[in-house]
């Protein structure tokens, strides 16, 4: 009989981040998920109606970097993150080169672990694409 599992927050967030973990080193590289992309730009504006919101993030990926868009929230003590692969997926599809999407953090702060609110961290993300046939020209 296998032992119960422990319902330790910190043993599920500890799951959670072993699960992300395991999930980057299995995706493929971004050549071969988006052969046609070169490179690909993620520019993060993070809000939370604070003056003490996250600081700005870029992010650049190139053909070798793993095709793995899950993104930690910008606070350290939340649990939450931002799912982007499928608003990827669908932009390299169609072939769009820029693009603004608004997300919104579902996770919870440390300071709210006991009421379990939601973070709330809103991400305005801008996405560029530029793909090998712009290269080219």
């Amino acid at each position: 009989m296998r032992p119960a599992k422990s319902s330790n927050p910190e043993h599920v967030r500890r799951d959670r981040r072993e699960k992300i973990r395991r999930q980057r080193l299995a995706s493929p590289p971004l050549k071969s998920a988006y052969p046609r992309l070169a490179q690909l730009q993620l520019k993060f504006v993070f809000a939370d109606g604070s003056p003490r919101a996250p600081v700005a993030q870029t992010h650049i990926l190139h053909p070798p970097a793993a095709a793995f868009f899950h993104f930690p929230c910008g606070f350290a003590d939340c649990d939450g993150g931002f799912e982007l692969a499928p608003v990827i997926s669908e932009l390299a599809n169609a072939w769009t080169r820029e693009s603004v999407r608004h997300f919104e953090c579902h996770g919870v702060r440390a300071r709210d672990r006991a009421t379990g609110q939601h973070c709330g961290l809103k991400l305005e993300c801008t996405i560029a694409m530029h793909f090998a046939n712009d290269l080219a020209a």
